[in-house]
């Protein structure tokens, strides 16, 4: 088995067990962050409404890299699963990032209006958002990235695998064999 099966396999591990749960319970505090509610300046809503986009956007990423990215790319690295068909890989790694990037937009967002003097002394609950997000996930996100855009661009035999189960059937047959 190739190195990066072993280290996509310990990075898909670590999001399902560790990460994952891990920024729910932050977002769980978050979300019940009651500090800001004692103060009466207008835009203390504000962050408990990016809180509540940060959670629908994270739910739907967890969701669906559990059900759909996560055991697509554990497929291949089963030999006899290649029969059965694998869903466009391409295309589950757009969405993912196109949902990772929209998490980013949303915490950059929230730390920008955690700005404001009226907002910064209440912010603690936020701020511990904020920084797991950058410590866990964001780190996490961009070393499975790296090791999967790695595994796709230079492992012949995961880009085979990748090949036959998309549906595509390699020859081993040459021109002049025919």
């Amino acid at each position: 088995m190739c190195k990066t099966n072993d280290q996509l396999k310990s990075q898909l591990t670590a999001f399902e067990n560790v990460i994952y749960p891990a920024l729910i319970q932050v977002l769980d505090i978050a979300s019940s962050c009651d500090k800001l509610e004692t103060t009466t300046h207008e835009g203390m809503q504000v962050p408990k409404e990016m809180v509540a986009s940060i959670r629908a956007v994270f739910h739907s990423l967890v969701t669906y890299e559990k059900k759909l990215v996560f055991p697509a790319i554990a497929q291949l690295f089963e030999k006899a699963s290649i029969a059965t068909h694998t869903p466009n890989l391409a295309d589950l790694l757009q969405l993912t990032k196109s949902k990772e990037h929209k998490i980013h937009s949303l915490v950059r967002t929230l730390e920008t209006v955690l700005q404001t003097d009226a907002l910064r002394m209440h912010s603690s609950c936020y701020d511990m958002l904020i920084e797991k997000f950058d410590t866990h996930f964001f780190t996490a996100k961009d070393k499975w990235n790296t090791i999967l855009m790695h595994k796709i661009n230079n492992c012949a035999c995961f880009r085979k695998t990748l090949i036959q189960a998309s549906g595509f059937v390699l020859s081993n047959q040459s021109k002049d064999d025919k």
